[in-house]
C-alpha cells in the first residue's frame, strides 16, 4: 500500500471506528487516466454503482473473483490519488451475453444502454486480454458482475 493510500485507510478506519476493518486492494476503474477520473467521478456521483470484469482473467492470473462484504476497497483516480472507499455489496458470474439492461444502467456510463455497454466493454476486453497475450471469445466469455456502495469519501485530511 502506497503511503497515500495507507493514510486514507487509517483516517476511513479511525472516522468510523474501524479498527479491524479489512482492505482489500487500491485500485482505479478504466482504462486511461481520464477514463478513471470519469468512472471516479461517476462513482462519487452516485451514478456508478456496478462494475464488471472477465471471469477468464481472474483464472489465467490466478486471482479469486470478489466477494461480498468481505473487505474494503480504496477507490483511485486518474493520478492514483484516493477518492473513496468501496464495499462489493453483490457478486456474480454470468455469460458476456447474460448481462442486462440494469446492471449496464448500474454501471452508469455514457447512456447507460445496455448497446453502449456492450460496445463499450467489448473494447475494454479486447485490450484486456491482448495485455496478456490472449484473445476473447465473446461467445464463451463470463463476465464478474459487482455491486458496490460508496462507503466513504472524504477528502485525505492534511
Amino acid at each position: 500500500m502506497k503511503p497515500v493510500e495507507e493514510a486514507y485507510w487509517n483516517q476511513f478506519k479511525e472516522e468510523h471506528n474501524l479498527p479491524n476493518a479489512v482492505f482489500g486492494s487500491a485500485w482505479a476503474f478504466g482504462a486511461s487516466q481520464s477514463q478513471a477520473d470519469e468512472l471516479a467521478r461517476l462513482t462519487l456521483a452516485g451514478e456508478k454503482t456496478a462494475t464488471a470484469s472477465a471471469y477468464e482473467l481472474y483464472q489465467l492470473e490466478g486471482e479469486p473473483i470478489p466477494t461480498a462484504n468481505s473487505c474494503y476497497d480504496i477507490l483511485l483516480d486518474g493520478s492514483g490519488n484516493p477518492v473513496a472507499v468501496l464495499c462489493t455489496k453483490e457478486v456474480s458470474v454470468v455469460p458476456y451475453h447474460k448481462v442486462d439492461s440494469a446492471h449496464a444502467y448500474a454501471e452508469g456510463e455514457g447512456d447507460k444502454s445496455l448497446e453502449t455497454w456492450r460496445r463499450t466493454h467489448e473494447e475494454f476486453f479486447q485490450r484486456e486480454f491482448a495485455e496478456v497475450g490472449e484473445n476473447v471469445d465473446f461467445s464463451r466469455l463470463h463476465v464478474v458482475l459487482e455491486k458496490f456502495e460508496v462507503v466513504y469519501a472524504l477528502p485525505l485530511a492534511a
